[in-house]
């Protein structure tokens, strides 16, 4: 008899998992929602209950308690036993004064661009494009459009702000040769060239990408070259380093 409970029990538990595998978009569209309304920012100084981030962001605190509760069942915010919430080191990172910043690539991550393809994930698996299906066009068709409204996210800065903590590694792990030049191909905003320039100041860095997302870059003052177009592009082999990101 005793076998029998044991073996219903794991069966229970197994049920279980499954069920809330299959609700795991609840906690992305939790993550986005309070990364929007900035709850990381406001919970910087000091733990805070619901009621007094939800006053603060124009929140219903009752909704946003739960919201924050599931969020810290996996460690992204903690909830203390009189009910206030505080970061966790995880939390840190939704900050947007964090340094090293993940706001954007969480806001990219759980964009709709996102959302809605993988919830029809199947249409891929029969041969067709759930992206084009869902807009129209290709993924990066559609965020190569000029004038994206600023309601419907921003890609580029999503990649810069994901390859933040990438780029810190990666600066500290290799060892790049002095005087070199150095070519960042599809480099976006120009984060990881940025932080390969500050870590070796002898180096001369070009930018390659597209001129919408050169206009937006910031490293004019370290002596960049913004490259657009191929045809403008110095040859590839007066570099002596080349950079891509998978």
């Amino acid at each position: 008899m005793s076998n029998n409970n044991q073996l219903k029990n794991k069966d229970d538990t197994a049920a279980l998992y499954l069920l809330e595998q299959a609700m795991g978009f609840t906690f992305q569209a939790s993550l986005r929602a309070a990364t929007i309304l900035g709850v990381a920012d406001h919970l910087k100084k000091e733990a805070k209950t619901a009621e007094e981030v939800g006053q603060t962001v124009g929140a219903d605190s009752r909704q946003l308690n739960r919201v924050l509760r599931m969020l810290a069942s996996r460690n992204i915010f903690a909830e203390s036993a009189d009910g206030r919430f505080s970061l966790t080191p995880a939390a840190q990172y939704l900050r947007s004064d964090h340094n090293d910043s993940l706001r954007a690539a969480v806001l990219m991550l759980t964009d709709k661009t996102f959302w809605l393809p993988l919830g029809n994930l199947v249409e891929n698996l029969r041969g067709e494009s759930a992206f084009k299906k869902a807009f129209g066009m290709s993924f990066y068709e559609y965020w190569s459009r000029d004038n994206i409204p600023e309601s419907e996210g921003d890609f580029h800065a999503g990649m810069s702000s994901m390859s933040s903590v990438e780029n810190n590694f990666l600066v500290r792990s290799y060892d790049f040769p002095k005087h070199a030049t150095v070519i960042d191909i599809a480099g976006g905003f120009g984060g990881l060239l940025l932080k390969v320039l500050q870590h070796n100041p002898t180096l001369h860095g070009v930018l390659f990408d597209r001129p919408a997302v050169l206009e937006r870059t910031a490293l004019a003052s370290w002596g960049m070259i913004h490259v657009g177009k191929p045809r403008q592009v110095i040859s590839l082999k007066a570099a002596q380093q080349l950079i891509f990101i998978y």
